[in-house]
């Protein structure tokens, strides 16, 4: 399934139809159930559930609106599985003590890595400084081997916001979780390395995300560099794809800006992950998402091209959500 997955990607609207029609068509030849078709589908990356409804009117097998609900079901019950991201398994080294909580990807780990996780804060001084507030540190640091990476530190703006968010996911915890949900949404993101919370018993002082580092250059600089900003038809193709995807699942980013978009070799990764929410109600998810789309229109208000060049996908995401097709 992953190849089909990634055989679809850069095609075309009207190639992705055809390719996907022969996929659906042979799976359903080889496995006739229904249950087997809806594990298909589920098994497909959102973004193509658009191309679903004509596929399935063409050739006439099932009625693809009788499927939908079950298919989001079962997608949600994998992604559920994502909760193990934060116990040991044969993907992740979990170790956790009165003092800290760790996680580390054993397939990136190294001791370069190790040796940075041992004294990370002094890693973040001498490293790169990419932003620092009351709320995050974000450091792009060259660790021993010579591997860029980069280490988000999430501060306590207080001791009772420090108690809050240690009765909930910490911010490195959502950053880690919404990395894989990416991954399993097929929507690119830099890949997590290691986790780490500094804490007293259950109490989270500390969280840190240390992440793969994209050399990309950010949407919006992406786009001025551009003559005429018209970006290349795939990355357009892929804001498209991510845009659609989202509400698929039900599932929000939480901050649209230009900055959290790295165009890197034309594909389109999605960056600080720390406020992405997953809703059980269409109608909260819907005013979520909307807040999204108008974070992203709000990017472009300085750069009418580029506000040209995204108004009508602007447009078409919130006609798909105002007129409550994607899920409904």
């Amino acid at each position: 399934m992953r190849n089909i997955n990634e055989c679809l990607q850069p095609l075309l609207d009207t190639e992705r139809l055809a390719q996907l029609a022969r996929y659906i068509h042979d799976a359903m030849r080889t496995n006739p159930g229904k249950t087997d078709t809806v594990s298909t589908l589920a098994a497909l990356y959102p973004r193509y559930d658009r191309y679903l409804p004509d596929i399935f009117n063409a050739i006439k097998a099932l009625d693809y609106s009788s499927l939908k609900a079950q298919v989001y079901k079962r997608r949600r019950s994998q992604y559920k599985s994502l909760k193990t991201c934060f116990k040991n398994n044969r993907q992740f080294e979990v170790s956790q003590s009165w003092s800290q909580f760790q996680i580390v990807n054993r397939s990136k780990d190294s001791v370069a890595l190790r040796e940075l996780l041992l004294s990370i804060d002094s890693a973040i001084e001498q490293g790169e400084l990419l932003k620092s507030c009351k709320a995050t540190t974000v450091s792009l640091y060259t660790m021993g081997n010579g591997q860029r990476v980069i280490i988000k530190r999430y501060n306590p703006k207080s001791t009772l916001h420090s108690l809050k968010r240690s009765l909930i996911l910490s911010r490195a915890r959502v950053c880690w979780q919404g990395a894989l949900h990416l991954a399993a949404m097929g929507i690119a993101t830099p890949e997590n390395l290691a986790m780490l919370e500094k804490r007293q018993g259950k109490w989270i002082h500390y969280s840190y995300v240390v992440t793969e580092h994209s050399e990309g250059k950010t949407l919006g600089s992406y786009c001025s560099e551009e003559n005429n900003c018209t970006i290349r038809g795939n990355v357009y193709r892929e804001l498209e794809d991510i845009f659609v995807t989202f509400p698929q699942v039900l599932i929000a980013h939480g901050d649209f800006k230009s900055t959290n978009f790295i165009v890197e070799n034309s594909r389109v990764l999605m960056i600080d992950l720390d406020s992405m929410k997953t809703h059980r109600s269409h109608c909260i998810f819907r005013g979520t998402y909307l807040r999204d789309i108008d974070r992203f229109e709000r990017n472009w208000g300085n750069a009418p091209e580029a506000e040209r060049l995204f108004r009508p996908l602007i447009n078409d995401i919130r006609r798909l959500l105002n007129r409550e097709i994607i899920l409904g």
